[in-house]
């Protein structure tokens, strides 16, 4: 070729992967080629639509492989959960018909993993982090409407079964464990490309959630490196990479569901929580809601348990229809909602964003101060203020609400008030 009459293009090669569906099948992913004014237009776990030409590509003259590419023509950022589900008219009417009921958030906490007896704060509480509240977002001001919910407590009390269960009910959500993540791990890493040995950023869990929730298993037992990056992503749903002369800001606008172990084993009664737990108190104070699970022996609720536990093995899942989550204690038990309808209704609700009235604005700030001067250690603060707001606005949205109620109020306190008192280890 003659260099002086050549002609040079901006080129970049992506790896594009296809939305995760089934869960335990391993996403298809296919390398796209960009060049001139579609390059930099994506950065890595950005949600898009890929238009282009499937080309044949041969590795080398001695190797005979032959792979697939795509020659890039357009890209359309994709950043809308409901494109993730199609909700009929059908689908709409059932959604509207169990926000009216007076029953809802039982029914709803009931199905978030029906196979697991009681919990039924802790399931509630999920519920309202799954549907968000409202964020914020006007110039330099970022509210954040993503809710944290941290499940700390003694082995074998189901932790991990229960947040196992909600990424089949939340669009757009990843699990991954602490411990077992990829190179990329939580938040970003930066990778050599096979293809032209340039340096490129690999997405983390928090990454690929974006928009939806990421779910956490072993959160304690994550590297170093994930967990200082973790301050920025929950806060303010960022992760800042300056690696291997790379310089990029990545969204982690995600509720974050995790699950984390004692470090000796079991929590020891009296002893505070930040000294037993392998997790900084900068980063337990990012969460919203922490729950305490202790396995502490109690007759009468060690029976339901096993009367439960047995009806469940020898009935099998078919016959979850004539077994209560908590039959033993509640009257007035329901099916639990169809796991694809949960979803439809989540991507339905989250359309909704409810507006705080005078009469709650009021009730809150005097609740507020009230607990700021009861607790002798301070521990409500803004940050709580704001995650009340958040589950008051998840609240509504459940009862698909355009406004905040006080009885969205007084479940978001009951929720806080159980959590801090779990806390206390009393």
């Amino acid at each position: 070729p003659i260099l002086d009459d050549a002609v040079f293009e901006d080129t970049q090669y992506i790896t594009a992967q296809e939305v995760q569906g089934i869960q335990g099948r391993q996403p298809k992913t296919i390398v796209c080629y960009l060049r001139n004014s579609l390059v930099d237009q994506v950065q890595a776990g950005t949600r898009c639509k890929i238009t282009g030409i499937v080309k044949v590509l041969q590795m080398s003259n001695i190797d005979r492989r032959l792979s697939l590419y795509v020659e890039v023509l357009n890209i359309t950022k994709d950043d809308d959960d409901i494109n993730d589900v199609v909700i009929s008219q059908e689908d709409i009417q059932l959604i509207k018909g169990y926000a009216e009921s007076s029953d809802v958030y039982l029914r709803l906490a009931e199905s978030v993993c029906p196979t697991i007896y009681g919990y039924m704060d802790i399931k509630l509480a999920i519920v309202l982090q799954m549907f968000g509240g409202t964020t914020i977002d006007i110039g330099s001001t970022y509210l954040r409407g993503s809710s944290h919910i941290l499940l700390c407590g003694d082995p074998g009390l189901a932790k991990s079964q229960i947040i196992r269960a909600v990424a089949n009910l939340v669009p757009r959500s990843v699990y991954t464990s602490g411990k077992s993540s990829s190179a990329a791990g939580l938040t970003a890493a930066a990778v050599k490309d096979e293809l032209d040995g340039r340096w490129v950023l690999e997405a983390g869990a928090l990454v690929l959630a974006d928009g939806g929730m990421c779910i956490v298993d072993e959160l304690d037992k994550m590297t170093d490196e994930d967990r200082s990056a973790l301050h920025e992503a929950m806060e303010s749903q960022t992760i800042s990479v300056h690696k291997a002369g790379i310089s990029a800001q990545l969204y982690t606008r995600c509720s974050l569901l995790a699950a984390a172990n004692p470090k000796m084993g079991k929590f020891i009664p009296g002893v505070d929580l930040a000294s037993q737990v392998n997790l900084p108190p900068a980063l337990l104070s990012r969460f919203d809601l922490i729950f305490l699970m202790v396995d502490v022996p109690d007759t009468k609720m060690d029976s339901y348990v096993a009367n439960f536990v047995l009806k469940i093995r020898k009935q099998g899942e078919l016959a979850m229809e004539n077994v209560s989550n908590n039959e033993s204690t509640q009257e007035g038990y329901t099916t639990p909602i169809d796991e694809s309808l949960i979803r439809k209704y989540i991507c339905y609700a989250r359309q909704i964003n409810p507006i705080l009235s005078e009469e709650v604005m009021k009730y809150l700030s005097d609740q507020y101060v009230k607990m700021r001067q009861d607790d002798d250690n301070i521990s409500m603060t803004v940050r709580q203020l704001e995650a009340l707001i958040r589950l008051c606005e998840s609240s509504a949205r459940v009862r698909l609400s355009q406004s905040i109620e006080l009885q969205d109020a007084d479940r978001a306190l009951h929720l806080y008030s159980v959590a801090k008192k779990s806390i206390s280890l009393n």
